[in-house]
């Protein structure tokens, strides 16, 4: 059963939306192209090992997808896939990385060899048995009983190959294809139920009540100032900017399409990069429209909750983390 469903991570669909917005003359592009084709990869790894987990039993095994609390200390960890059985849980860290791989877990470094490019980044062992020492410690700091907790760093990707691995990186690595595999192996371990029904909705409500979603801006985390982000209303067809308005339509003069709702993916796109409230004036900026009562309208017309005076009132466009619009 999926208690919590792969979606997108609010930072990926802000990283989609910059991109969309961010000049390739801009000397930050490349960077900024690195930050996003990292984190997309790592979403399209994760929905692959979807397709495998989809072989469990649905009444036995419970999914956690993506979630991200907060241990006794205020330190946050983030989970790619929590499972959840009667028996034990597990722990899945999910890297869709191609080339030649080196774990050298007692250094704490994955060594990737791709086109002669040699990269060293953190030890994936290292990062999910953290992940497992800080969920041990939410669970007890919780109340739930103690089960066993295991952890695995699943490889997404078919073009990846282990190097120079010795007995415990097989153990604790393991490819998408052999999830079904792994699950068996640790039934036959784990034989004794522990888990309830009880503790299954109680787990269930309070993650989902605590997990936090990271809100970090990529424009801040990449210092890209908001003046270099690309204003205006994109065409949905050719994808140009700007869109002029005209009798309550939006028309591109590129490729003559038009819109009367274009405006809402270019509001959708300020809640994303600039700012979880707006004001009239700053929707005008934001829209390139000149008529504040065309802004107003557009404004009232999405029902927002509103904050403040007639002159300085704001519009709120995320609310919990939710997008509003």
């Amino acid at each position: 059963m999926i208690l919590k469903k792969r979606e997108k991570s609010l930072y990926l669909l802000k990283l989609e939306r910059m991109m969309a917005r961010l000049s390739e003359k801009n000397p930050k592009y490349r960077l900024a192209s690195n930050e996003f084709l990292k984190h997309q990869a790592g979403y399209r790894g994760e929905m692959a090992v979807d397709y495998y987990l989809s072989f469990l039993s649905m009444s036995e095994y419970h999914i956690f997808n993506g979630i991200r609390l907060k241990d006794s200390l205020g330190r946050f960890f983030q989970i790619d896939t929590l499972l959840v059985t009667p028996w034990y849980y597990l722990i899945l860290e999910i890297k869709n990385i191609i080339g030649d791989l080196e774990f050298s877990y007692k250094q704490n470094q994955l060594i990737r060899t791709y086109e002669d490019k040699l990269d060293r980044m953190e030890c994936p062992i290292t990062q999910a048995k953290r992940q497992r020492a800080q969920l041990h410690n939410w669970l007890s700091k919780h109340n739930f009983p103690a089960m066993p907790l295991e952890y695995q760093v699943i490889i997404a990707n078919n073009h990846a190959r282990l190097i120079n691995a010795d007995k415990y990186v097989y153990e604790k690595v393991s490819r998408h294809s052999n999830i079904p595999n792994l699950t068996n192996s640790l039934e036959k371990k784990y034989s004794g139920k522990v888990f309830t029904d009880k503790d299954l909705k109680r787990l269930t409500k309070l993650i989902l009540k605590k997990d936090t979603p990271l809100t970090t801006s990529p424009l801040i985390q990449l210092k890209i100032e908001p003046f270099e982000i690309e204003k205006g209303v994109q065409c949905p067809s050719c994808k140009r900017f700007p869109m002029k308005r005209s009798h309550k339509v939006w028309f591109c003069a590129f490729c003559q399409f038009s819109s009367a709702t274009a405006h809402l993916h270019a509001m959708r796109d300020y809640a994303l990069l600039i700012g979880d409230t707006i004001s009239n004036k700053e929707l005008r900026y934001f829209l390139q429209l000149n008529s504040s009562s065309v802004a107003a309208k557009i404004l009232s017309s999405q029902n927002f909750p509103i904050s403040g005076t007639t002159r300085n009132r704001r519009y709120l466009l995320i609310k919990n983390n939710k997008l509003l619009i």
